[in-house]
């Protein structure tokens, strides 16, 4: 939803079972700094999951389950969330192995 490009101080983001499409919105994490929780599972995100270059000290739940997303895992993705405790990425079309920097997520 275009009206939370205008929000920038969220904890928790919980989008869930709301048909949402297109590609996934990095913005989301990039707007809110804070973030803590990101659900967007049961959508209809499509594409690849590309992410910021830089680091989420915060996010500690990122749920992607049962999307459209392709493609592999970013290279990057332990060191963009390194406080990570939960990654659900299930039911996508994610393929390859996994990043090596999944081992900088001390606490997932």
């Amino acid at each position: 939803p275009e009206f939370l490009r205008l929000q920038h101080n969220l904890s928790e983001i919980r989008l869930s079972d709301n048909h949402l499409v297109g590609s996934f919105p990095t913005w989301l994490i990039t707007n809110n700094p804070h973030l803590e929780t990101l659900e967007l599972l049961n959508n209809s995100f499509t594409g690849y999951l590309e992410l910021a270059p830089y680091t989420s000290q915060t996010l500690k739940l990122l749920d992607i389950s049962a999307n459209k997303l392709q493609g592999k895992l970013p290279n990057n993705i332990g060191y963009v969330f390194p406080q990570l405790n939960f990654l659900l990425a299930a039911e996508n079309h994610f393929e390859g192995l996994v990043p090596n920097s999944i081992a900088h997520m001390s606490q997932l």
